[in-house]
């Protein structure tokens, strides 16, 4: 809302919703309320800051209807596989389940569809070397891909010589990621150093697990005890082709082609990644930009130190890259991390889409349940649709949601929208349209999403004034003006 002075009071703004004098009545709605004691010792731990309109569910019941009889557990299966990408040959050589693998001349194509469409947004805008936009914008984009996405970098200076870590690594027996199932296992346990190990009640577990992934960059977390339905959401196969397994052992291993969670580690830990803000709504180009790098970097190596934290705590922390476990939002909107939204993205109530990485991991720590949350983020997908109108590819469903499995990556068994991931070529361009991006703290964005979550009749309105006031997508040449946050993330709300 920089730069926007409204002429129209509070009270006009209310009365003209209808919503005069509701202001407490609706704050008073989705305020917890207790009858007994059993059932404040009941609730979930009050561990995630969150705005007053999002209202906490029954466990296991998220805003999207799941029906466990139709879900199994099944592979990891890539929907498509471009030229461009990184691991492009090791998954060839993997074997691993691909629907389409793009050709050089359908990724050429694609391309130019995203330069005419910025083009068209932003006049002025040019590719530069790499599609990405101005100078500027191609050498931030190029440096962050240094541990990009998780991965060793291929071409590094290293004492005067151009080396390529990714290929070492693979010749010594690692993996192309510095991430991994098991952590780097640096940290010694309190075994090794002779002290007993941590002991909290789940409770104080979630929050000790909180301070640590906040400190190394993570944001909300969530939790709950493993059972049968929710074990039906781990992949049988991970991205790269080994099997994914539940034993009794004592250890985690992974050790390709498989590996072996513990059956203690019958607790799953959650926790979000937020992208820089503003960088995300200025993605623009082939591909998806430095924002959206840089917060997969970022978690990835959040996560490995948070692996190390909790092994020195005397437990394991179990899990691989964001979604190698299991589809990226399905554990997570179990938790409470966010609602399911139409583009298939985790939709968090105060970051959107911007809040895009979300990490589902086991541990045999034990740790309460947390519960689903409900800000009326789907009702508000149903009305809306404004990320589908965006997409030029048509790869987001703008119909109805569907019980049914309408490509080969998602799961049947829920009612949702699912992305046909064959047509998405990850470009910049939803991430950065989603209303629910309006970050709190202005009047009008506190009060359309707090309506939201309580009046969705208005639904159609405020979708038709996000696309009037064109708060959405926005001039990546204004990003070198602004004074950012550090790290480019806004984190006091």
């Amino acid at each position: 809302m920089s730069g926007f002075h409204s002429i129209v009071s509070r009270r006009d703004f209310m009365k003209g919703l209808g919503l005069a004098g509701a202001g407490f009545g609706t704050a008073a709605a989705t305020t917890p309320m207790f009858h007994d004691l059993d059932e404040f010792i009941a609730s979930t731990p009050d561990i995630n800051k969150r705005p007053w309109y999002v209202k906490e569910r029954d466990y296991g019941d998220p805003t999207t209807p799941i029906d466990w009889n139709m879900i199994e557990r099944r592979p990891y299966h890539w929907a498509r596989m471009d030229p461009t990408i990184p691991i492009y040959d090791l998954i060839k050589q993997s074997g691993a389940p691909v629907t389409r693998w793009v050709t050089a001349e359908e990724k050429k194509q694609e391309d130019a569809i995203l330069i005419a469409k910025a083009k068209s947004e932003w006049p002025g805008w040019e590719p530069g070397g790499l599609g990405y936009g101005d100078i500027r914008t191609t050498a931030l984009n190029q440096a962050g891909a240094f541990l990009g996405y998780g991965m060793w970098p291929s071409r590094m200076n290293s004492s005067g010589n151009m080396v390529d870590v990714a290929s070492l690594m693979l010749a010594a027996g690692g993996g192309i990621m510095f991430d991994s199932y098991a952590g780097p296992k640096m940290a010694k346990t309190p075994e090794e150093l002779g002290i007993p190990k941590w002991q909290g009640t789940p409770e104080e577990n979630l929050r000790t697990l909180q301070a640590g992934v906040r400190f190394f960059g993570g944001q909300n977390v969530a939790s709950f005890e493993l059972n049968e339905n929710y074990k039906k959401l781990t992949f049988t196969i991970d991205p790269v082709g080994s099997a994914i397994e539940f034993g009794d052992v004592e250890e985690v291993v992974d050790t390709p082609p498989k590996k072996i969670i513990p059956n203690k580690c019958k607790y799953v830990f959650m926790w979000s990644m937020t992208q820089p803000y503003e960088l995300t709504r200025r993605q623009s180009g082939v591909y998806e930009g430095i924002a959206t790098s840089t917060g997969y970097e970022r978690g990835h190596i959040a996560k490995v130190h948070f692996q190390d934290f909790v092994r020195g705590l005397g437990y394991q922390m179990v899990g691989g890259a964001g979604n190698d476990s299991g589809p990226a939002g399905a554990f997570p909107i179990f938790g409470g991390l966010g609602e399911l939204s139409r583009a298939s993205y985790v939709n968090d109530p105060v970051y959107g889409l911007t809040n895009r990485v979300t990490w589902s991991m086991f541990t045999d720590m034990p740790l309460p349940d947390t519960r689903p949350i409900d800000f009326g983020g789907r009702k508000f997908c149903e009305t809306c649709g404004i990320c589908a109108e965006a997409c030029p590819f048509g790869a987001i469903n703008p119909g109805e949601p569907t019980w049914e499995e309408t490509n080969t990556f998602g799961n049947p068994g829920y009612l949702g929208w699912r992305c046909d991931y064959t047509k998405c070529p990850h470009c910049p361009i939803c991430h950065g349209t989603c209303p629910f991006n309006a970050l709190s703290g202005s009047f009008i964005h506190d009060i359309v999403k707090g309506t939201v979550s309580t009046t969705p009749v208005f639904n159609t309105f405020f979708k038709n004034m996000e696309k009037t006031f064109k708060y959405g997508r926005k001039d990546p040449a204004e990003w070198w003006e602004l004074d950012d946050y550090q790290f480019g993330i806004n984190s006091s709300y």
